[in-house]
């Protein structure tokens, strides 16, 4: 998996991972609504590329943090609904990489094709550590 920044002009990539940030009253935190609106022009430079929300359902939550993410994607920016992979049963960022392994195989993706991982600056470090792990 490669870490992608928003500052540097991304690769061609098989799949887009954007990683959960916490929601409230069904809403995107200000901080995972920024990870959204920054995967956006990335999702719309890579048309063949697999989108995936990804976060589990939080305590006294009834919506997944997936489900959160890819309805703001569609609502707020127009993604449409068919290209978006949801992974809403994790609840940390080890479990995110690894249930969206098992999710990219699915669909017949593999973790060694080029894949973006989209997260905020200060995640950056810790997210990109886990996926090479």
């Amino acid at each position: 998996m490669r870490l992608a920044s928003s500052q540097q002009p991304a690769p061609t990539v098989a799949a887009i991972i954007i990683l959960g940030s916490g929601t409230v009253a069904g809403k995107p935190t200000p901080t995972l609504a920024k990870r959204l609106d920054t995967a956006v022009p990335l999702i719309e430079t890579q048309p063949d590329a697999l989108v995936m929300t990804i976060g589990g359902v939080g305590f006294q939550r009834t919506r997944s943090e997936a489900d959160i993410m890819a309805t703001y994607l569609h609502e707020a920016h127009g993604v449409a609904f068919e290209r978006i992979l949801q992974e809403g049963k994790s609840t940390s960022t080890e479990e995110n990489l690894a249930n969206s392994r098992a999710l990219l195989e699915a669909k017949g993706l593999s973790i060694t094709d080029p894949i973006a991982i989209v997260t905020s600056d200060f995640h950056s470090i810790r997210a990109a550590s886990i996926a090479r792990h």
